[in-house]
Formats: structure tokens, sequence, C-alpha cells
């Protein structure tokens, strides 16, 4: 495999119910419970909720199977919105992987505790909310 880096370009954000909105195209989605900023309409992110990929995120996020568990992360009042990134096909569970190993979100479990892929790093620009401008994860030891 090898050290890979990608940078990601997220745009966003959409609010549940506009993911019909949402490009039509591969990458890696990230959800969030945000507050709606009344004066413009706009969310702001104050929690990552989940990490995930979608060969098409708005078909995926619109009838998603896990929302009602994400919604139980939403504190009263505020709502679920998404942000994404268009990734590849065949780099959607590298780059997802990095993501959730470093960010650690609750409503994720595969590659939480191990990262089988080796050393990649991610520059982040765009709607980013709370994910940070780069992130960096090298490959877990073997657990015997």
């Amino acid at each position: 495999m090898g050290k890979e880096s990608y940078t990601l370009k997220f745009e966003g954000f959409w609010r549940e119910g506009t993911e019909r909105d949402m490009p039509q195209a591969s990458g890696v989605f990230c959800v969030f419970d945000a507050r709606m900023i009344f004066a413009t309409g706009a969310m702001k992110p104050e929690k990552l909720i989940y990490i995930g990929t979608a060969g098409n995120a708005s078909k995926a996020l619109d009838n998603h199977p896990n929302k009602p568990d994400w919604k139980k992360h939403l504190k009263p009042g505020n709502h679920i919105c998404y942000s994404f990134a268009r990734v590849p096909v065949d780099k959607m569970t590298r780059v997802m992987a990095t993501l959730v190993h470093h960010h650690k979100p609750p409503e994720n479990e595969q590659y939480v505790k191990v990262f089988p892929f080796d050393r990649t790093h991610i520059l982040l620009a765009g709607q980013v909310a709370t994910l940070g401008a780069f992130v960096t994860v090298k490959k877990s030891k073997s657990i015997i």
C-alpha cells in the first residue's frame, strides 16, 4: 500500500431534509449535531457524530438507516447537518478510515481502535467545521 496523502475540500452544510441537494458523487460525508443561526439560516456544526462513505451522497443520505441513531446525539433544539468531500471510489475507505481513527465519532465502530493502512495524511479545506486543517494517522501495530 505505502504512504499516501490526500487533499479534501468539504462542501456544506446541508440540513437534514435537504439531502437531495447534496452532490450526486462519490466521497466521504460527515454527520454533525448543529444549531441553526436563525438570522442567516446557516448551520453551525457543534459535534461530529458519524463519518461515512457513499457512491452517491445525495441518495445515500436521503434515506440512511442510521438517522435514528444519529439523532440520539443531538442537543435539544439542534439539527442533523452534513458536509461532503468528493473522493474517488477506490480511495473512499482509506480516507474515511483515516478520519474515523483520528476523530473517533460516537456512531462509528470500525477503524476507531485499529487503523490497517500505512501512514496517511489528509489536508482538509472548505467546510471543515470541527475537523481541523489536517490529519495524519499511522498504521496500528498488530494486536495478537
